[in-house]
């Protein structure tokens, strides 16, 4: 550090003299911001959640901490040396990160202490991150945070909105890894909730990151930042309150990420320092000021929930701010899903056009008020403003507007679909994949159970349309139905417009947009579920075998007989109706004969024991 400070030597001469000033007036660095293309803020405001974990024992071993961002970089790496008044802080809401981009780290010997692929069933798309870095919690720390001492025995849920369960269970198996179970359970877990919003009245600057890195080799906004930069990172110089020599901090910029909308702002503390964050990290915690630079583009990246009543949800709706849009997590012909987070939650946004979709609506409306634990929670249906054309926090622009929005719980586990390709591909160990696709299987039953029960017809029932949503003890997950796109009252069954004529569908629902419109009933969901047992009992997603019933070796015979039941093409009514299928003997004890003895599938006690996660 001290050699890279007399390379600087004129910045860290500047520090050590106290004098700060720098070279280039703050309305010439915005106009050189907004050359480049970069929006400039007014400063912002913050309220910030942290977990930190105080190792007071200085007989353990120093250890290095490298803060890995979700998108598989590092942003910097540390030496830490157990002490008091030394912690590791983590944010207090949950992070998850790629398992591809999670592969270099946790392939190393002894894995990586923050990232926690063990604790994810083998069908996870994404692991828990504790994102990690070093914290002095000296009295500046105890004027800013109120302090808690959790007992994570008695911790249920979540707390003041804030704090979430897995972020927590997450930090302590990272700290067991790093100094062993007996210092873990000497030094709890703290919950450090900021005692009042804190107003920071330093330009923040945000923008794609090849732009900003562009911005900051410019050697009048390195003087006006106190900061250099070279070899793909900047270095950012410090002089803290009570220490004589100024103190230098490396930021590395990301690779390959180069378009990702980043924040270069000035964190005030103990020193004041310039940092840089992923847009969508800074929007959770972080609000901005006003726009100093012109006005560019009229795309909004934060949702406003409307001012009312909603029904009683966990989490409370009415506490939370404004919504950031993370990410696009898909889009369709007549509606766009988003991710959206606010403090420590997140949900799934889904945008409709009402002209095209007044139904679903409605019925978002109906599963807002009547819950099931193995549909999506459907949390608030609401008007969006007119004409507003949207973005993500990290710049990806939404294409289409949108006039109503369902708010939705974000399931991260995955498609059904995806696990039974993976399946296909690595052909796991074969009782245990049954036993589980089976247990799926009734799972998406009890669903269609509940909504034939309150009158509402599916119509697009398919593996896509299952999501599988981790327990909290992340040993196993549930299936849970999504998209309520084609679904209708039962009352309605006579089709005007085209449903879903996926490779499911049953051959009474059009396959073209002009064929003959003919009436159908419940029967078309069964229909659906029986082709659907086909790719999961048969682990295959080949179109010919789904679409010809053409069972592949050592295909269950109980699941045999179910398919062939459900998928009678006329009469419909010889198929059954779903509270007719739980007495199957595919759910059975004998489902899988002699070769495999299984529990029989006890209905109640799986839907009480979803409710309970």
């Amino acid at each position: 550090m001290y050699f890279d400070c007399f390379g600087d030597g004129a910045i860290c001469f500047r520090l050590l003299c106290g004098n700060r000033r720098p070279k280039i007036a703050r309305e010439d660095v915005v106009a050189k911001a907004h050359e480049k293309g970069i929006q400039v803020f007014a400063g912002f405001r913050e309220k910030s959640y942290r977990l930190v974990f105080e190792c007071q024992d200085a007989t353990v071993g120093k250890m290095k901490v490298e803060t890995i961002l979700p998108d598989g970089s590092i942003e910097m790496g540390k030496m830490f040396q157990p002490q008091k008044g030394r912690g590791l802080q983590t944010f207090g809401h949950s992070q998850t990160i790629d398992r591809k981009l999670a592969q270099r780290h946790v392939r190393h010997q002894g894995g990586h202490p923050f990232i926690h692929h063990d604790d994810c069933p083998d069908n996870c798309v994404d692991f828990p991150l504790v994102q990690t870095w070093t914290v002095n919690i000296n009295e500046t720390f105890r004027d800013q945070f109120d302090i808690l001492q959790v007992n994570e025995l008695e911790f249920q849920g979540q707390i003041d909105g804030g704090f979430h369960m897995d972020a927590i269970r997450a930090l302590r198996n990272s700290m067991v890894t790093c100094f062993g179970s007996a210092e873990v359970d000497k030094w709890p877990i703290l919950c450090c909730k900021m005692k009042k919003e804190k107003e920071n009245p330093f330009l923040v600057f945000v923008g794609p990151e090849s732009l900003l890195q562009g911005f900051v080799d410019n050697p009048e906004v390195q003087e006006y930042f106190s900061i250099s930069a070279k070899h793909n990172f900047f270095r950012a110089w410090s002089k803290s309150k009570g220490r004589w020599f100024p103190r230098s901090q490396k930021f590395e910029w990301s690779n390959g990420i180069e378009d990702e909308m980043t924040v270069l702002y000035t964190r005030d503390g103990s020193s004041v320092m310039t940092s840089m964050m992923k847009c969508r990290q800074f929007d959770r915690e972080k609000t901005l000021g006003e726009k100093v630079t012109p006005e560019g583009q009229t795309y909004r990246n934060k949702v406003e929930l409307p001012d009312e009543e909603y029904p009683e949800s966990e989490p409370d709706l009415r506490s939370l701010g404004a919504l950031s849009i993370d990410k696009i997590l898909g889009k369709g012909s007549f509606s766009v899903v988003l991710l959206v987070q606010s403090q420590a939650h997140q949900f799934a946004l889904k945008m409709l056009k009402r002209e095209d979709l007044r139904r679903e609506y409605d019925i978002g409306k109906f599963l807002t008020r009547q819950k099931h634990p193995f549909v999506v929670k459907s949390y608030a249906s609401f008007a969006l403003p007119e004409c507003a054309q949207w973005e993500t926090s990290g710049g990806e622009f939404v294409e289409d507007t949108y006039d109503v929005a369902i708010l939705l719980e974000f399931v991260p586990g995955g498609t059904l679909w995806d696990s039974i390709a993976r399946d296909q591909k690595d052909r796991p160990e074969r009782t245990e994949a049954l036993q589980r696709n089976r247990r799926w299987a009734a799972q998406i039953l009890e669903a269609l159970c509940f909504l034939h029960t309150s009158d509402v017809v599916y119509r697009d029932l398919k593996p896509d349309n299952i999501l599988l949503k981790p327990m909290q003890n992340r040993e196993s997950t549930v299936a849970c139905l999504t998209d309520f796109t084609f679904a209708k009252r039962a009352d309605w069954a006579t089709m005007e417009s085209d449903c879903g004529a996926s490779l499911f569908a049953a051959p009474e629902v059009p396959r073209e947009f002009d064929a003959p419109r003919r009436k159908y009933t419940r029967h078309i969901d069964v229909y659906s579920f029986g082709k659907m047992l086909i790719p999961m009992m048969g682990m295959t997603t080949s179109r010919t075998i789904i679409m010809t019933n053409a069972f592949p070796k050592d295909f269950p015979e109980t699941a045999m007989n179910l398919v062939r039941r459900t998928t009678i093409k006329d009469p419909p009514e010889q198929r059954g109706l779903f509270p007719d299928l739980k007495h199957d003997p595919f759910f059975g004890d004998a489902a899988f004969g002699d070769e495999m003895m299984v529990s029989a599938i006890n209905f109640q006690r799986l839907v009480d024991n979803a409710k309970r996660t």
